[in-house]
């Protein structure tokens, strides 16, 4: 035990200094992000257009809304179609980003150093591969979702209401366990493929048969990883807690010039000063709130991503080859 907890803070520290060298790292997770942007957004105008709802300057209620609805639903057959489209879509990028990362994350651990170049080369190799391994992983996903919680409660449900309920808490509940149990037990599937040369097949039994050989860095690693994530979440909701309660602090100590609360009064109707000083911190809140959801996806892309595709890699490659990240001395 002693063993496998000194060899995850050796990969940690090691990752560490390897993700500092090489912030390129990111790049496969910024570009996804993007492409993934771009994509929704056009899906969305699509699904808009064929709906009927894109230019609702002549829609002058709900009523007029929903008589438009029932005389585009028609097209309202294509929607599903769009939204699994996109789905698809969505998997094959992410496919070539993964692939990409991890690829990168390799020649990183090999060589000291990697590039755009390596993301094009893995991602381009192994993208299918990547895909067809995460496609039966979701249709594993979407069955035990089925049978777990979908057929007890077709079944108990219409009859006896009250057990149906219960069923579908103890089955969500259950469900939980398992999917958790699914996504720690093929965690290093993509890294099986990409640095093992493997097919799908072959990815997801030995991602299974590593991480039961390895159940101990495999748990430790994973729950390091979340919850580094959730402790920075909290951390940047701290400081833009700080942040808004300093700027109210300040706001209620200080003269406000009348500019200022008709640019306030334009926004949020007011009239008393408390209700002025609320209308602020509204006003504070708003801006704060998509502050937070910046800075966090910015630490999700640029850190926490690279450093947990790193650190998952540079455990496997460890496991794998029984060799430590030393060559000549120096830390790779």
């Amino acid at each position: 035990m002693v063993e496998s907890i000194e060899g995850i803070e050796d990969i940690l520290g090691n990752g560490f200094q390897l993700w500092r060298r090489n912030p390129n790292l990111a790049l496969p997770f910024f570009l996804n992000f993007v492409v993934s942007s771009i994509l929704c957004c056009i899906f969305l105008f699509i699904a808009l257009g064929l709906s009927g709802l894109l230019d609702t300057t002549t829609i002058a209620n709900i009523r007029m809304i929903v008589d438009t609805l029932f005389k585009m639903q028609g097209n309202f057959i294509l929607i599903p179609i769009l939204v699994s489209s996109l789905i698809l879509i969505l998997m094959i990028t992410e496919s070539f980003f993964i692939a990409g990362a991890v690829g990168m994350s390799k020649e990183a651990i090999e060589t000291g150093r990697t590039s755009f170049g390596d993301m094009m080369k893995y991602g381009g190799e192994k993208i299918f591969h990547v895909f067809i391994a995460r496609f039966i992983l979701s249709l594993l996903t979407f069955v035990l979702v089925l049978l777990i919680c979908g057929c007890p409660v077709l079944i108990t449900f219409p009859i006896f209401p009250i057990v149906g309920e219960s069923i579908i808490r103890f089955g969500f509940s259950i469900l939980g366990i398992l999917l958790l149990i699914i996504t720690i037990l093929f965690m290093v599937m993509p890294f099986a493929i990409v640095i093992d040369d493997l097919s799908p097949l072959n990815a997801l039994r030995a991602s299974y048969k590593f991480s039961i050989k390895n159940k101990l860095p495999v748990a430790i690693l994973f729950v390091f990883i979340k919850y580094l994530g959730e402790f920075s979440s909290y951390f940047v909701m701290f400081i833009v807690a700080m942040v808004l309660s300093i700027g109210i602090f300040v706001l209620s100590h200080i003269k406000i010039p009348l500019g200022v609360w008709g640019i306030v009064s334009g926004i949020i109707p007011t009239s008393s000063i408390v209700e002025r000083l609320f209308a602020i911190f509204i006003v504070i809140f708003m801006v704060a709130i998509p502050i937070f959801l910046i800075i966090s996806e910015f630490l999700n892309i640029f850190v926490f991503k690279p450093l947990s595709t790193l650190w998952w890699a540079m455990l496997y490659i460890s496991k794998k080859s029984n060799e430590g990240f030393e060559k000549n001395g120096e830390i790779y």
